[in-house]
């Protein structure tokens, strides 16, 4: 499947001008993708090093696919899955525990929508309908329960004060562009709301909204209206770069001009012959990743060396390979994932898109015999 869902969300509101000048935007460094970029096919030449990480699969550990990946300081791997549990495995994919339960009793779920470490990284969040659920990162034990509103809040950042930034996409008028609506609300440690930022300029999809950078702060992703990149650090939100696509960027409302409801445009929106804002961000010390739906709702992936600001670009163009996309990283390497692997190892190599293509060559040239029904992770070293 290659539909990408692209959202907005961006900061501008009194208190956040404490934390980003408004002139500041204007002196950010800018990247061009399409310009600065080279278009490769193979990536072996690109990549230094390879490292397969099973995640054990047993009863309690079974995964469909990973929605969001989170690597503690220990090197531990904690895993929220797309039916909404949370799972922990240790750095070389043995399962340690499970966080928390679905239910609705002490220290339970309905959903893990989604999570995020403390800025101590002791403490896990996991955000539900409602409320925030702590956990202890060392056992997954419950720690307390923090109430907030009942809003369709889909995404969750820590701030270093021990509070969050609640994330949420639109008004129940999605086109209502007459009030302010705050994507972006932060809230204390108890659960009081202390601010809110970002007023909607576009209809937003959530999709890798806050995103683990190398050194365990966050990044929050460009938004329609608004092309920047932030980090979320020391409890302020830092512009890092514009994302530039020139004259080749979605325009701005494109799925309120199609008319109608704009839930009935996201195709037209995903296979438009546009660029739109890139989602999946993940960094290292020296490097950048992002992907995006280009043209016709491919896939492209970009993978910058930041000290010279050159990058390569691959696109994913076969329909019936899903697309294996970076999901972590530390200071070095990035970690992709890999989800029905016994299938990808029976299709002819040139029938996979580049990255798929470039895992399942080493797979079969380290000649590893384990199967496994469970996502793969790979551990991959880039050189640009």
């Amino acid at each position: 499947m290659k539909s990408i869902k692209i959202g907005i969300m961006l900061l501008v509101s009194a208190v956040f001008m404490q934390c980003v000048p408004k002139e500041v935007s204007d002196n950010i460094p800018s990247l061009f993708p399409l310009e600065q970029s080279i278009e490769v096919s193979n990536l072996n030449p690109y990549i230094d090093n390879v490292e397969f990480i099973p995640l054990e699969e047993n009863e309690e550990s079974f995964l469909s696919y990973i929605g969001k990946l989170l690597i503690d300081a220990s090197g531990n791997f904690i895993v929220r899955d797309m039916s909404g549990t949370v799972k922990v495995f240790d750095s070389r994919g043995k399962f340690l525990f499970n966080v928390g339960h679905k239910g609705r009793g002490p220290g339970e779920y309905l959903s893990a929508r989604d999570i995020s470490l403390d800025d101590t990284g002791n403490s896990l969040l996991v955000l539900s309908l409602g409320y925030v659920l702590v956990y202890n990162v060392s056992d997954g034990k419950f720690i307390r329960q923090i109430e907030t509103p009942r809003e369709d809040y889909e995404a969750i950042c820590t701030s270093s004060d021990g509070g969050f930034f609640l994330f949420s996409c639109n008004p129940g008028d999605f086109a209502d562009f007459s009030n302010d609506f705050y994507a972006v609300k932060q809230f204390e440690a108890d659960g009081t709301k202390k601010g809110e930022f970002l007023p909607r300029k576009d209809f937003v999809i959530s999709q890798g909204i806050f995103t683990q950078s190398h050194d365990k702060s966050y990044l929050l992703r460009p938004q329609e209206g608004d092309n920047i990149l932030y980090k979320i650090s020391d409890n302020r939100i830092i512009p890092q770069y514009k994302i530039d696509f020139g004259n080749r960027a979605i325009p701005a409302r494109f799925m309120f001009d199609k008319g109608g409801n704009p839930l009935a445009n996201i195709q037209a929106f995903i296979r438009s012959g546009y660029y739109k804002l890139p989602i999946y961000f993940q960094d290292t010390k020296n490097q950048l990743y992002f992907a995006c739906a280009g043209p016709n709702g491919n896939y492209h992936h970009f993978l910058y060396s930041l000290p010279n600001v050159k990058a390569i670009h691959w696109e994913d163009t076969i329909e019936d390979s899903a697309p294996t996309l970076l999901m972590a990283s530390d200071d070095e390497n990035l970690y992709a994932m890999v989800v029905g692997l016994d299938k990808y190892l029976e299709i002819e190599e040139n029938n996979l898109n580049p990255l798929t293509r470039a895992i399942i060559q080493k797979f079969k040239e380290d000649k590893i015999a384990w199967r496994t029904d469970n996502p793969v992770l790979v551990k991959l070293r880039f050189r640009v």
